[in-house]
């Protein structure tokens, strides 16, 4: 169990997150909440509806009743998806209308009548109070359960306080920070929102531990494996199925929470639209999940240890599941908190706006109408109203019996909210519905609900006797509040229901039957139950009508005046010839006529809008419509002080003068603008006497104020717009902006720019000092982009000197290992004489160098490819020349391994740098060889539209998938090698990927452990071309030759190459001739020729010799002896791009350092067979 401290730590956390949710939802900016975002946080918002009696008392319904808790759940879906239109309407008229809650709504559509405003928020008071008690009721229960908190009921009453407590000053600091209920409160909506997830996650996440209960866990019992089979019969329908599915189709809109975070929370139509989706996916999840907790409750649990209304807890807490549990008392604590904090912010604002501010400012004693501001009464009233709300239900938690059902309190305050139903849809759909039937059938459905619901609910739950259940009212057993009329046959919830709706629906229709509606109803019953656009005054007088000429005038009178209408009504009289003295019906002009009439005073809206009350066939007096001219006319009056009021709170003074140049209107800001002794400044005063005031008391500058004055009055009388700027004697800035008014008279206004004037003179000071900095900020980055340009040529020299030194260090350590790698395979030549272990040391020294060798190689590469990458030399060619090339460098050592190696022939020609793309092919069949430990390498090309994939397919053991991501990286290696295989350095793929990107080139690389690898590179496609003698002979390959007795000249500045090269080639049968130079050389060719009178055979010299002297001068010198040409191999130990093209340039074939032996020997076999 977890402590019911850390538990109490842990809800208190909780709270303070939706605090910071809150609070930054209310700071933030709220392009953050626009589109998408804002739809999906209002859609979350509906999802209020899921309290703790969706989260808890579901379960337990299902546990008792199986299909019996689906109606919570269809029910609001079923509304959302074919009532939509009416959800719709709702939200269209509220919108226009600036309605702040359901009692706003139903008042405003039964003309705005108090009284039935006061008895809505009535009933939605009494009707939610139980509903947020049954909240704390669940989240004490969660707390008890989870935490096994054995405290006394004081103590845990005590627990109820804290919670209701916090939840109330949630309420108060984010639902009354704003006196506009119309305005949205976006802190909270987030945290709403909030909660929806968390309460959704959390009952998602216990009922997929549910299935795996179901799955893994036996029935506890037998009694238990039978209760869980059995819950979910379609044959066993509880017989309240269709009231709860009533009264939850009715709460979605009817509850006063939901119809403040679905009509008052609501921002734009697509958000609405966009809930009709999201909605009912949301009460679906929940609706699921209901099933498998159902079902592995009442396997896994001990029979009577938990109720169904625990399952939901008591779950994870048998599986030991802590974190699951932590994670459901949160999502019911969600659910829980976000019904109360949003009902008590809906129910604040009826009980402020309906009951209590209307009632203290008909107080007179008060004198509240004397004030201007009731900001701060308006807080207080509203505050006061959410402590009193979470007060209520504290004590209805304290007088009521802990063990009640979740679900049959939250039925009861739905059966309460339900009665509003049959008001809104009246309302909408029925425009005969009266504000008398309204009153009357609400207030019966209301006595029928708290005599046949309330009162018993709480007798039971020991609030007091429950006598009068069993023997009825007076005891009159007919009056049982159960069985009213001996009806015995219908469930308590279902005849409750019946009887209230029924009698609420029954009395509307008779008594809205039986009365009439006053003008302003007619008129809200249009705006609610109408069309949305008003029909023209000649189709609505289309009908008979009674009205007179004297109604018309009586009419147009209240608007215009007497003289006025007379006047009017004579001339058109006179023109028509209309009888205005007849005392019958009035004629249709005269009608239009007096329309267009009034719309000259109150605009033709409004005009239509009272000729079309006026004249319609429903019994409405001419007094109706003369009281609604009245409140016009009170309306008309209140917009002008309204106008008043603005230009007195303005920052610019406002003069408006007429025709003769006298003042007719001002405000309170020019007077104080232009300083004014009280009193002197009233209507009719001529506006020179001001003009000259301002000039006598330097206003004018030096200037002459005659002259000022005769310039300024004709400005006034040009009728000329002007702006200028007067520098006033106490070192105020003033801007006088005067424009001219139609019919004659000005209209001036004067705006204090003193403070914008010291902020412009201060911006020229500050352009001033910036065009300085800006001035020393360009010198200082001058400095620095010399200093930056000096870094960079220190650095290039320190690459230059980088390369320099690769290159003269790649020499001196070739140039050993070159020995090594001679002296080694001559050894290898003499294994035959050789011990077994003595041939095992050898193949292990050669292995070595080798491995040397490649590393070298390899690190070399790498830094050429980092420092000084090669420019690439694209050309066309067939893509044999890359293949046979590859299969001549290969063949041997792959039959020496006994791998085979095939290469799939192609005359398809290429666009590439060769002997870069050589380099990427040689390292995919290295790298194949290395990991095949059998069976063999396949190289081939596939077209691939206008591009060519080369392809090196082996059988090798494959790279697993985690590897396959960094082979392509320096001195990676596979993690696990198969015996057979051998070890490679990680550098041959991260010389090909650089090698790629320099070409262009795209590498690919398939892979599967046991299957083989393969690599790919492709290249663009080219035509075919023709191929030149000279390309044919060295693409063709030539007969190897031997040796035996060829003379081949060494020449090698190293003393020890000269030894082992010397060495190799006589075991090889040729006859071999050393020199360390030219004049060496010379001398060796000399006893050649005296011997037998011809050149040696093939050269074979270093590039790099003694005194700066290259391989190339000396052949060159020797050549020039010879008649006959003498073929040459030029070997160095330099890589260098500018050392290959030399060597290349002069038409000599190349070795690179260190040589390896079957490579030397193949090059001059192939020599002697083209001889």
């Amino acid at each position: 169990m977890i402590s019911w401290w850390a538990l109490l730590l842990l809800s208190l956390g909780y709270v303070s997150i939706l605090f910071a949710i809150a609070y930054w939802g209310d700071k933030a900016d709220p392009r953050y909440f626009s589109g998408r975002v804002r739809a999906a946080i209002y859609g979350l918002t509906l999802a209020v509806y899921c309290t703790s009696w969706t989260f808890y008392g579901a379960v337990g319904s299902a546990a008792q009743n199986g299909w019996g808790y689906l109606p919570i759940y269809l029910g609001p879906m079923m509304v959302i998806f074919f009532g939509w239109p009416m959800i719709h309407r709702i939200v269209v008229v509220s919108k226009r209308l600036n309605l702040t809650s359901i009692a706003d709504f139903i008042a405003s559509r039964y003309g705005k009548a108090r009284s039935l405003a006061v008895l809505v928020t009535l009933i939605a008071t009494i009707g939610s109070i139980p509903y947020i008690a049954l909240q704390l009721k669940a989240v004490v229960a969660g707390f008890d359960i989870v935490s096994n908190y054995s405290a006394a009921g004081a103590a845990k009453n005590d627990m109820a306080f804290i919670f209701a407590g916090a939840l109330a000053v949630f309420a108060i600091l984010f639902g009354t920070r704003k006196i506009d209920v119309t305005e949205h409160h976006d802190g909270l909506m987030l945290a709403v929102a909030f909660e929806s997830v968390v309460k959704l996650a959390a009952f998602m996440a216990v009922g997929l531990f549910a299935w795996s209960v179901l799955a893994n866990v036996e029935a506890v019992s037998p009694l238990a494996a039978e209760r869980s089979a059995a819950v979910f019969r379609f044959d066993h329908m509880p017989d309240t199925f269709v009231t709860q599915l009533i009264l939850a189709s009715a709460a979605i809109f009817c509850l006063p929470r939901q119809f403040h975070v679905a009509v008052v929370e609501a921002y734009e139509d697509a958000n609405v639209r966009h809930t009709r989706w999201t909605f009912p996916l949301y009460l679906l999840a929940f609706s699921m999940f209901v099933i498998p907790i159902t079902i592995a409750g009442l396997k896994a649990l001990t029979p009577g240890e938990f109720n169904g209304d625990a399952f939901v807890l008591a779950l994870p807490i048998q599986g030991e599941q802590t974190l699951l549990t932590l994670l459901a008392f949160l999502g019911g604590f969600s659910a829980a908190t976000s019904m109360v904090i949003v009902a008590s912010v809906a129910l604040s604002t009826m009980i402020s706006n309906e009951v209590v501010m209307p009632t203290l400012m008909s107080i007179k004693m008060l004198g509240l109408t004397e004030r201007k501001d009731y900001t701060r009464i308006l807080l207080y009233v509203r505050r006061g109203a959410i402590i009193g709300i979470a007060a209520l239900a504290y004590l209805y938690v304290l007088a009521t019996d802990r063990t009640v059902a979740l679900a049959s309190i939250g039925l009861l305050s739905f059966a309460a909210a339900a009665q509003f139903a049959p008001l809104i849809i009246f309302g909408l759909y029925w425009p005969r519905s009266t504000r008398a039937g309204a009153i009357a059938g609400l207030s019966t459905g209301f006595v029928f609900w708290l005599y046949t619901l309330f009162l018993p609910t709480l007798a039971r739950a020991g609030a007091f006797s429950d006598a009068f259940i069993n023997e009825g009212l007076f005891s009159w057993p007919w009056l049982r509040p159960e069985s009213l009329l001996f009806d015995t046959e219908t469930s308590s919830l279902t005849h409750g229901v019946a009887w209230s709706l029924g009698a609420n629906v029954l009395v509307n229709v008779l008594v809205s039957l039986r009365t009439r509606q006053s003008l302003v109803e007619k008129i809200q019953a249009r705006a609610f139950a109408g069309p949305p656009n008003g029909v023209g005054l000649a189709r609505s007088i289309a009908a008979r009508h009674d009205i007179t000429n004297t109604d018309l005038r009586s009419l147009a009178e209240r608007f215009l005046g007497t003289n006025n209408v007379e006047r009017s009504f004579a001339d058109f009289a006179a023109t028509s010839s209309i009888d205005l003295n007849s005392g019958g019906p009035a004629d249709r002009r005269l009608l239009l006529f007096t329309e267009r009439l009034i719309a000259g005073a109150i605009s033709a809206s409004s005009a239509r809008v009272v000729m079309t009350a006026a004249l319609r066939k429903t019994g409405t007096e001419i007094g109706d419509v003369v009281l609604l001219l009245d409140e016009t006319s009170q309306a008309l009056t209140f917009n002008r002080r309204l106008l008043d009021a603005t230009l007195d709170n303005i920052t610019q003074g406002v003069s408006v003068v007429d025709s003769s140049q006298r003042l007719i209107g001002w405000n309170r800001r020019y007077e104080e603008l232009m300083k004014y002794p009280p009193g002197m400044v009233h209507a009719g005063e001529s506006i020179a006497d001001l003009i000259r005031y301002n000039g006598e008391h330097g206003r004018f500058g030096d200037a002459d104020v005659e002259q000022e004055i005769m310039k300024r009055l004709r400005h006034l009388r040009s009728g000329t717009p002007y702006r200028f700027q007067s520098n006033f004697d106490d070192g105020r800035v003033i801007e006088i902006s005067g424009q001219p008014m139609p019919g004659g008279g000005y209209v001036t206004t004067y705006t204090d720019i003193t403070d914008s004037k010291v902020i412009e003179k201060e911006l020229v000071e500050a352009k001033a000092m910036l065009e300085q900095r800006v001035a020393n900020r360009t010198a200082e980055l001058e400095l620095a982009m010399t200093a930056l340009q000096q870094a960079k040529a220190e650095a290039e020299e320190a690459n230059a000197s980088k390369t320099r030194f690769l290159a003269a260090a790649a020499h001196d350590l070739l140039q050993p290992l070159n020995a090594a790698k001679l002296f080694a395979a001559l050894l290898n030549e003499h294994r035959e004489n050789m011990a077994t272990e003595q041939q095992g040391l050898v193949e292990r020294v050669e292995s070595s160098l080798g491995a040397v060798e490649d590393l070298l190689g390899a690190v070399l590469d790498i830094s050429r490819l980092d420092t000084a990458a090669p420019e690439p030399k694209l050309e066309v060619f067939p893509v044999t020349r890359i293949l046979r090339a590859i299969e001549s460098q290969f063949s041997a050592a792959f039959v020496d391994e006994g791998l085979s190696l095939r290469i799939a022939k192609s005359s398809l020609f290429i666009r590439s740098d060769p002997a870069l793309l050589r380099r990427i092919v040689q390292n995919f069949v290295s790298n194949a060889r290395r990991y095949t430990p059998v069976g063999g390498v396949l190289i081939g090309c596939r077209r691939r539209g206008d591009r060519v994939a080369i392809q090196v397919v082996d059988t090798g053991i494959g790279i697993a998938p985690e590897d396959q991501r960094v082979v392509f990286e320096e001195f990676k290696r596979l993690r696990k090698r198969r015996k057979g295989t051998k070890r490679g350095l990680g550098l041959g793929l991260a010389i090909v990927e650089r090698i790629a990107k320099l070409l262009n080139h795209e590498i690919t690389m398939r892979s599967k452990i046991d299957a083989g690898s393969t690599f790919e590179v492709v290249v663009p496609r080219a035509e075919r071309i023709e191929i030149s003698a000279t390309d044919q002979k060295s693409a063709d390959t030539f007969p190897a030759s031997s040796l035996d007795g060829a003379s081949i000249l060494c020449i090698d500045n190293e003393h020890t190459i000269l030894e082992g090269m010397h060495g190799l080639l006589s075991k090889w049968g040729a006859q071999p001739l050393v020199a360390n130079n030219a004049e060496t050389a010379l001398e060796e060719i000399l006893g050649l020729e005296a011997n037998d009178g011809g050149p040696p055979a093939i050269l074979i010299v270093d590039y790099h010799l003694d005194d700066e002297v290259t391989g190339i001068e000396v052949i060159r010198e020797l050549r020039a002896r010879w008649t006959t040409h003498v073929p040459a191999i030029i070997v160095t130990a330099d890589h260098s791009e500018s050392v290959r093209e030399e060597i290349r340039a002069s038409g000599e074939a190349i070795l690179h350092k260190p040589i390896k032996p079957a490579a030397l020997r193949a090059l001059l076999s192939r020599m002697l067979s083209r001889q």
